[in-house]
Formats: structure tokens, C-alpha cells, sequence
């Protein structure tokens, strides 16, 4: 990961990379979020499950991504310390969360 970064323009998702990549100055953490609700029916509709197993799958990998990051950086996943912006997916939709981006990344000079 480190390397890529180093190399060349990339999105890294995930893997502890906020916390792996923070002293790097041409990098933006972002972390996207969402209501509850539209969480669940993205999934429904997704994988095709019901509202009660939806939730549980929710639930699970939710637990999994956080206690991954904890273990692996010691830090809340979520927490808003490490991020550059923060998107709550639900205000936005998906099409609207890739224009606050590209907005952001063009503020900050990284993109023309």
C-alpha cells in the first residue's frame, strides 16, 4: 500500500490506510457513512434478504470492519481525528458523495 501510494495516484478502501498513510501530504482520508435505514435497504436490495437478515449482516460486518481497525491501530473506527471529510451518504446519494469528493479534491489542488 505504502509503495503504490508512493508511486502513483490510487484509492486505497479500507485497510487501516488513514492511519498507515497520515504523513503522507497528498493524501485525503475520507469516510463515507450512511443512515441506518438506507444501510439496511442498500443491502436488501443488494443481496436480495429480508429486513431482519439485512440488519444482522449490517450488523456483522460492521463489527468486523471495526474491530479489524481497533485492533490493527489501536483508534475508534469512524473517528473522525484521522479523516479529511467526512460523507453521510444518505444526504447525498452515491452520485452526490462523488461530487463532494471531486469538489474537495479540487479545493485542496489535487485535482484539475
Amino acid at each position: 500500500m505504502i509503495e503504490k501510494a508512493k508511486s502513483e495516484s490510487c484509492v486505497i478502501v479500507g485497510r487501516c490506510s488513514d492511519i498507515i498513510l497520515k504523513d503522507f501530504a497528498n493524501v485525503v482520508h475520507i469516510f463515507i457513512y450512511a443512515d441506518y435505514e438506507d444501510k439496511v435497504r442498500r443491502i436488501m436490495e443488494r443481496h436480495g434478504l429480508d429486513e431482519v437478515k439485512a440488519e444482522k449482516e449490517m450488523n456483522r460486518m460492521e463489527k468486523i470492519r471495526r474491530t479489524y481497525y481497533q485492533y490493527f491501530t489501536d483508534s475508534d473506527w469512524g473517528d473522525r481525528e484521522n479523516k479529511d471529510l467526512l460523507i453521510n451518504s444518505s444526504k447525498t446519494g452515491i452520485d452526490g458523495s462523488v461530487e463532494v469528493i471531486l469538489s474537495y479534491l479540487r479545493i485542496r489542488g489535487l485535482l484539475s
